[in-house]
């Protein structure tokens, strides 16, 4: 049985998969731009990859969608969701990235790793792929890796506002309350939002070695959302 994931097609393309008896059972949510495909009807898409949809073989619009797939979902279904509320890459390196991202997302962390390193080499100066590199480190529970790539992200972008919440919120778990306080001192009025994290954390006494936090405790107290994948190029 396969594993059941989100797939992204724009839903002209599954009504017409739909149309061809190609998913045959296939079902549109009323209202939403969501499919629900039993996983039979995936299963069958797979084995007919001679076939050609929409000029295209069915191997390479499934290298399409998988890459976009990677959310569990319940029951026997998969979910197809409009590929057009999924905005294109930019550039080269952009599409690394957001290629990076989702493989993250599916646990795919060799694969990932991969992505956001051809990304460095393609933009030296930019601290997105650093970035990507710290957040994957940290999804492998290497939080000390992933300090020392926000440190190379933040030597060429210092006042970014992720890589700066994202480098305290791994003090903190990490225990480092020093390193934490005196980034937060020194990161006050770069943005509003930040701002308002800051206070957050200062006024309930998050950088405190007796409170010991998890990241999701903190996340509980003082939330501040990292962008996903789709913010990339953005």
């Amino acid at each position: 049985m396969l594993a059941k994931r989100k797939i992204a097609m724009t839903t002209s393309q599954v009504s017409e998969l739909a149309k061809n008896q190609v998913f045959p059972n296939a079902q549109k949510d009323a209202g939403r731009n969501i499919w629900h495909i039993p996983t039979e009807d995936v299963e069958r898409f797979i084995r007919f990859k001679k076939r050609r949809v929409f000029g295209l073989r069915l191997a390479s619009v499934l290298s399409i969608i998988t890459i976009l797939g990677l959310t569990s979902v319940a029951n026997d279904f998969w979910q197809i969701i409009d590929r057009a509320s999924v905005p294109a890459p930019r550039n080269e390196v952009d599409t690394l990235l957001f290629e990076g991202c989702m493989l993250i997302n599916n646990g795919e962390y060799l694969e990932a790793e991969e992505r956001f390193s051809r990304a460095r080499v393609e933009a030296p100066r930019s601290p997105a792929p650093w970035h990507w590199l710290a957040r994957l480190a940290y999804s492998r529970a290497n939080p000390e890796v992933a300090v020392r790539y926000l440190d190379e992200a933040l030597e060429l972008a210092p006042a970014d506002v992720q890589n700066i919440a994202l480098k305290i919120k791994l003090l903190i778990v990490g225990v480092d309350y020093t390193g934490a306080g005196e980034l937060v001192r020194a990161s006050n009025e770069i943005s509003v939002e930040l701002d308002q994290w800051l206070y957050c954390l200062n006024t309930n006494g998050v950088i405190n070695p007796r409170l010991m936090l998890t990241s999701s405790e903190l996340e509980t107290i003082c939330p501040f959302v990292l962008s996903d994948c789709s913010a990339i190029g953005s």
